[in-house]
């Protein structure tokens, strides 16, 4: 055996060949999908209200003040992806932390 390949583990994980079928999802330890409840609770649609304005208002800020560019589209991707996981925790709130 040469000496570089003494050096990898002994037991590698078995590839799966193009023919072999993919298992199902559950089955490759991704969890399902959040249940939401049916109704929301009065006070977390005002909740989610304030988050939007927020960003909105930022945007609005970041879109005059800073110049066209990758930085600026990074910085708006961003802030959309922060409202997402914002309103993700106010979705996502129980009763005995609201």
């Amino acid at each position: 055996m040469p000496r570089a390949q003494q050096h990898w583990p002994l037991a590698s994980p078995r590839r799966r060949s193009s023919r072999e079928p993919r298992r199902p999802a559950q089955h490759r330890g991704h969890r399902p999908p959040l249940q939401l409840p049916p109704r929301q609770h009065p006070d977390r649609a005002a909740e989610h209200e304030k988050v939007r304005e927020g960003c909105k208002a930022l945007a609005h800020f970041l879109d005059e003040l800073l110049p066209g560019g990758r930085e600026k589209s990074l910085a708006l991707t961003n802030l959309e992806q922060t409202m997402m996981w914002a309103n993700a925790a106010v979705a996502r709130q129980t009763q005995a932390g609201a």
